[in-house]
């Protein structure tokens, strides 16, 4: 507070150590100070009587009050009390209000984000209810798509994945249209392997263009990858076909097996020429390209042939005419494909035919030489030599076997054996097999030549002159009527003159070599000590 001079001057005279705080800012005290400088000294000296006696009137003042409004006071105290702890309970609850207050600004600054969010859900809401319709014809996607695989709407699948991947490179950061995405795209490789599956069945030209069509817009793969893939789809129906064949009967299954795959085989090859047309540059690739045609259809060759090989050993005598007819007209008919095996296919036959005879040959010799082991010569029919003279005549000039023959189990048994295996070739007779059948056949005449000549030794010393004479005209009708009858059939079945004219040579050069004709004199040598 400012004092004027006098004040000032007044003021440190009669309080040197500064004004007392209580008395500082009280506006009484300064009008106390001047009441003071206007009054005298006697009543100067006066003043402290009066402010004793004030003060004592004053005290009593406030003794009479109070005892005259002690209840009111001591309501006043506790009405007082009473606010100081109401007052202190509010300053407590404010404070704690206060300490809660940043929390309600974070839960109001929470509740605007929540109620933001809401709003901006209920608007997305809004906005899906309102395009509900082409929502839906979203989500059902997957769905449509796996749909239209089962009913072969491959068209309409092909069309839904570019539309799906249309969307997904526009949208992609969404999740749901990611999610529809993946699913087409599983249903896409679905769609891939349900075409292949169908190139596994039998399918006209047209569908088999559709469906390759299909998977060269699928682009999944590579020129010669989809060659590769239709070979193996078109191989595996071929090989379930031909599977369902019934195989009891060979000569049946056999048959079955050479039309179907004749008819199927060649019908793969136009579809895969249709399907697949080759550039006229050669290059690296169509090399490649001609390569996986070419392996396949060699390996469908040769598995043509070793099923053939396999089934001719069990088939009849009777049918492998008909047989080597068909598989003929089967190579020759691919002869336009540039896949001509009749050259292949002949020496199946002709190993079949040479089997065929052989084994029959050999069953001939061991029930000939078992047929011989329990004859006897004395039990033997005579015959009249003059008979046998008229009966050589006669039988050289037919194929029927010679009479005489009968006189001689061992001899007709062995005779028929021959005739049977003789007609078993003639079914089929391949100018291949010409070579071995006369070495077999010779090998199993000496063989006879050479049982006979043995049983001769064992038993000639205990035989009369009657037997003996019965044994040589048993050697002799083996010469004279049985070898001479042999080689007519083997002259029959082997023309020698077709023969040399096929071969470019004479009669005599291929009996010289002994081709169609059999030694008979290095047959007869065993026998030569006795006839």
């Amino acid at each position: 507070m400012d004092y004027d001079a006098d004040t000032e001057k007044l003021i440190n005279h009669l309080f040197p150590d500064g004004v007392p705080e209580q008395y500082q800012d009280n506006p009484d005290f300064i009008k106390y100070l001047h009441k003071l400088g206007t009054q005298n000294i006697d009543q100067l000296r006066k003043e402290k009587k009066a402010l004793d006696d004030e003060t004592t009137s004053v005290n009593n003042q406030l003794r009479h009050l109070a005892l005259s409004n002690y209840k009111s006071f001591i309501q006043t105290a506790d009405c007082s009390h009473s606010i100081y702890k109401d007052i202190c309970s509010v300053e407590n609850k404010l404070q704690a209000c206060i300490n809660e207050i940043p929390k309600l600004l974070e839960e109001s600054d929470r509740f605007i984000n929540v109620s933001t969010d809401i709003k901006d859900r209920k608007a997305k809401n809004n906005m899906i209810l309102s395009n509900n319709g082409e929502i839906l014809q979203i989500l059902e996607i997957p769905q449509f798509m796996n749909t239209c695989i089962r009913s072969e709407l491959y068209e309409e699948a092909l069309l839904l994945t570019s539309f799906v991947k249309r969307l997904s490179s526009q949208h992609g950061d969404i999740p749901l249209i990611a999610t529809i995405a993946k699913d087409v795209d599983k249903s896409w490789w679905e769609l891939m392997r349900h075409l292949l599956r169908h190139l596994s069945t039998d399918l006209s030209l047209p569908k088999c263009l559709q469906i390759v069509g299909y998977l060269r817009r699928m682009n999944i793969f590579s020129e010669v990858e989809l060659r590769l893939k239709f070979l193996q789809a078109r191989n595996q129906w071929l090989d379930a076909l031909l599977s369902d064949i019934p195989s009891d009967n060979k000569n049946q299954y056999l048959s079955s097996v050479i039309d179907l795959t004749r008819v199927n085989i060649f019908n793969i090859v136009t579809q895969y020429k249709a399907v697949f047309t080759d550039d006229e540059i050669i290059t690296r690739q169509n090399d490649m390209k001609n390569s996986i045609f070419q392996s396949w259809l060699n390996k469908r060759i040769n598995d043509f042939l070793l099923t053939v090989n396999s089934c001719l050993p069990e088939c009849s005598a009777s049918s492998l005419d008909s047989l080597l007819d068909q598989c003929m007209y089967f190579g020759q008919s691919f002869g336009r494909i540039g896949a001509d095996f009749r050259g292949l296919i002949i020496t199946s036959f002709v190993s079949t035919s040479e089997n065929n005879f052989k084994s029959a040959i050999t069953k001939a010799d061991q029930k000939f030489e078992s047929s011989m082991n329990k004859f006897m010569v004395s039990k033997s029919s005579k015959t009249n030599s003059l008979l046998l003279k008229n009966e050589l005549e006669s039988d050289s000039q037919t194929l029927n076997p010679p009479l005489a023959l009968l006189q001689y189990p061992p001899l007709a048994e062995y005779c028929n054996a021959i005739l049977s295996a003789f007609n078993d070739l003639r079914f089929c007779t391949p100018s291949g097999c010409i070579v071995s059948v006369t070495e077999t056949l010779q090998t199993s005449l000496e063989n006879v030549a050479g049982v006979l000549a043995t049983y001769y030794d064992k038993e000639y010393i205990t035989w009369l002159d009657s037997e003996r004479e019965a044994f040589v005209k048993f050697c002799s009708c083996f010469h004279d009527v049985f070898l001479v009858f042999i080689l007519q059939c083997m002259q029959v079945l082997f023309d020698p003159v077709k023969l040399a004219k096929y071969l470019e040579v004479s009669v005599s050069q291929l009996q010289d070599e002994k081709i169609g004709f059999i030694c008979v004199s290095d047959i007869i040598k065993p026998l030569s000590k006795i006839i």
